[in-house]
């Protein structure tokens, strides 16, 4: 395929799925505030910030990530392109563990600051310590193949990926929410079948389309992350700049 036929599929695929993200978006808002009533509703919103939140741990590592293995490809060098992407899976899993029996300690003390209604704690508690722990693990295991596609300039199997994923939870949601006992509890099995589905989408891409690359432990070289700290702190420092003169804009 040539370079131009597939920045078009790059960003044809990407503004697809941000368009059917807006479409499920108009349809599932109003049924899960219907189903979950505002408490619920917000409690799942509460779920997705804590995830976000914990998003951030990285320290730009996401897109320093790509950028490093992106220069591999461009020097040919399979074997470190493997090596990064494998030692990157290791560390980012350990920063998940972390970050999930933080979640998992600290679930109480959130819904008592966060003054959750008595009739919904119970439930908060276990949702932050299920859905927010999983969560976190898959959130950042998806983006080292994520990072890997891309550096092969393949965004439209991840942007794929994403919209097989959205349109699947969205079609699950329809129809369990309303017949589970506990709706909340549909949601957090929904999601995460969800962003399993995802998972399992982008590792098959990976497998497919980048070719002669693989990640394993046969391939950890911890020598690796030292570019990615200095690259990821750059990113790091860039993103606070940018939403520091945003601040001051406003």
């Amino acid at each position: 395929m040539s370079v131009v036929k597939q920045i078009l599929r790059n960003t044809f695929t990407g503004w697809l799925a941000v368009g059917i993200r807006g479409a499920l978006a108009l349809v599932i808002v109003p049924f899960l505030l219907n189903q979950l009533g505002t408490e619920g509703f917000g409690l799942i919103g509460l779920l997705g910030v804590i995830v976000s939140m914990a998003a951030v741990a990285d320290l730009g590592l996401r897109s320093a990530l790509g950028r490093e293995l992106a220069e591999q490809i461009a020097r040919n060098d399979r074997q470190a392109f493997s090596e990064l992407a494998s030692t990157a899976l290791v560390l980012y899993l350990c920063i998940a563990c972390i970050l999930g029996l933080i979640g998992w300690m600290l679930a109480p003390w959130a819904v008592e600051v966060l003054k959750v209604s008595e009739s919904l704690q119970e439930d908060a508690i276990t949702m932050i310590r299920i859905y927010g722990t999983l969560s976190i693990l898959i959130s950042f295991i998806t983006p080292v193949f994520s990072a890997a596609l891309s550096s092969y300039h393949r965004f439209d199997v991840v942007n794929s990926a994403q919209m097989i994923g959205g349109i699947l939870s969205s079609i699950v949601l329809l129809v369990i929410i309303p017949i589970v006992e506990n709706p909340l509890y549909g949601w957090v099995g929904v999601m995460l079948g969800s962003e399993v589905i995802v998972l399992l989408l982008t590792m098959v891409f990976f497998h497919r389309f980048c070719e002669g690359v693989e990640i394993s432990a046969h391939f950890l070289n911890k020598k690796r992350l030292i570019p990615l700290f200095h690259l990821g702190a750059t990113f790091m420092s860039f993103s606070l700049l940018k939403r520091y003169r945003t601040q001051l804009i406003l």
